[in-house]
């Protein structure tokens, strides 16, 4: 068996989490402004993850695990919806329902803010 590149595995999850916590808070924006939001793409998102984490859990430790969410999630706290619609991310592949800010102005009602960060539920 070839030897694992781990920085390819580190990148794989980072994004993965980071995809989901985008996920999780566009739907709780959503919710806060009496918007439709479906649970499914919330569920997709963390099959995924829990998908991509039993790929490379023979190859990082917990602790690899643990410290790559905390980074991540401390980069998406105490940012603002500004636009809710259907686009896609950088890549072009995944949706994207919320285009986020920081700061002012706000664009979004104040009940739709995010101020804090999302539990790791999976």
């Amino acid at each position: 068996m070839p030897p694992v590149d781990t920085a390819v595995l580190i990148r794989a999850l980072s994004d993965a989490y980071s995809y989901y916590i985008d996920v999780k808070q566009c739907r709780e924006a959503q919710l806060a402004l009496g918007l439709f939001a479906s649970e499914l793409e919330v569920e997709r998102a963390r099959n995924a993850v829990k998908r991509i984490e039993q790929l490379v859990k023979p190859h990082l430790d917990q602790a690899t695990f643990d410290g790559l969410w905390r980074r991540v999630a401390a980069t998406k706290r105490n940012r603002t919806p500004v636009a809710i619609g259907e686009w896609r991310d950088a890549s072009g592949r995944a949706p994207v329902a919320c285009r986020w800010g920081r700061g002012e102005p706000r664009a979004l009602p104040e009940q739709a803010q995010e101020s804090g960060g999302v539990v790791k539920d999976f």
